[in-house]
């Protein structure tokens, strides 16, 4: 066996056991796993001790570890539930995509950023992570209220639109086309895939559970997602919308629930760490310094002023309490997986740079921090 057989056997078997030891430990101190993983690449990657390269064994788990958190992202996409919502959570989500678009699109230009690369900023403002506010609104027991269900569709919504958004930038940067033909081609795709997922998806998965083969339904969903990936990628599109959309139309067949659970049992025990991992070992927080520590703190806090303005203004407009406004807007503040995934995607293109991997990993950080907090102060007063 070659050494580097050996060394990358010992990496990844060693970061799969270190990464399921620091979960355990985050999740005693109330840490989200997700801190504590990209923490894990950070440690052993450039910006600690440096002791593990990306290669491209790392980087293709990385990819499956993405594609097999946006399929499952798709299997649990409650789409009753957004429609129970509607337009305020409709509303929300629009108002925390185009104000922090715009604000991620314009602090890239004020520092002299390409449009490519100041697109790429805005998106990373869109995304939200709603893993942390669930969270403290089920502690305080309000995650089935008007506001705890309208945070939630939000957030669902907001997901969708910033991977389409994401979809289109990656098949533009690819140099596939111009933006028309970027929508042509994806528009095209996404109906494809609906009406397979209408039409094919059922029949077909209903079909397996008479096959003789062992787990026949999980490999055949799994092989689905893995062939949308591919036909996404032939469109000029980027795979996560495959697997994504791919999710989304399994999670409405009868074997959403063996195929969310089984998939979620592969994905959280090799390939979904390996992927968070890879975004600390892909970050150096040392180029961190006195001529791109301004860009940084405006990117942060921007970053956490915009999804509270956007949102909490849209609720406005929707004739709902300064208080009830804020709570919306402070609840679809925190960033995590889907920034992450943007900006992994772009850095993959070439688009992203050091700087913004170490600004949006620091928005992750503060946004998840501070939203608990805010949120149990506004519970915490009483109504006037």
């Amino acid at each position: 066996m070659h050494s580097e057989v050996i060394m990358l056997l010992l990496e990844i078997g060693g970061l799969l056991i270190i990464s399921k030891i620091a979960v355990h430990f985050g999740v005693r101190k109330k840490i989200a796993p997700v801190f504590m993983l990209i923490l894990i690449g950070l440690l052993f990657g450039p910006s600690c001790i440096n002791i593990i390269k990306e290669n491209h064994t790392l980087s293709f788990f990385g990819e499956l570890g993405v594609i097999m958190l946006l399929f499952t992202a798709g299997l649990e996409t409650d789409i009753s539930s957004m429609k129970k919502s509607g337009i305020p959570g409709l509303a929300v989500a629009t108002g925390g995509i185009i104000i922090p678009f715009a604000i991620g699109f314009s602090l890239g230009k004020i520092f002299d950023f390409s449009t490519m690369r100041a697109c790429f900023i805005g998106v990373i403002m869109t995304a939200t992570s709603v893993s942390v506010t669930v969270m403290t609104l089920w502690e305080l027991k309000q995650l089935k209220t008007k506001i705890g269900s309208i945070i939630l569709s939000a957030a669902l919504i907001d997901d969708i639109i910033c991977i389409l958004l994401l979809s289109i930038l990656l098949s533009i940067g690819t140099g596939v086309g111009n933006l028309a033909m970027s929508l042509v081609k994806m528009i095209s795709f996404i109906v494809f895939t609906c009406l397979a997922g209408f039409f094919i998806f059922p029949p077909f998965l209903n079909m397996t559970k008479r096959f003789k083969a062992p787990e026949a339904n999980l490999s055949i969903a799994i092989g689905l997602m893995l062939v949308f990936c591919g036909l996404a990628e032939l469109a000029g599109i980027a795979p996560i919308t495959g697997a994504y959309l791919t999710g989304l139309f399994l999670g409405l067949t009868p074997s959403k629930n063996n195929i969310l659970e089984k998939t979620e049992v592969i994905g959280n025990a090799i390939f979904i760490p390996l992927f968070f991992i890879l975004i600390g070992l892909q970050t150096d927080v040392t180029v961190i310094n006195s001529s791109n520590l301004g860009f940084i703190l405006s990117f942060v806090l921007l970053g956490i002023l915009g999804k509270i303005f956007g949102s909490g203004i849209a609720s406005l407009f929707l004739k709902y309490s300064a208080k009830d406004s804020l709570k919306l807007g402070v609840g679809m503040m925190p960033r995590g997986e889907v920034a992450l995934v943007v900006i992994a995607a772009g850095k993959k293109l070439g688009v992203i740079q050091a700087i913004e991997m170490n600004a949006t990993i620091m928005l992750v950080i503060v946004s998840a921090a501070l939203a608990p907090v805010l949120l149990r102060i506004l519970y915490s007063q009483k109504e006037t």
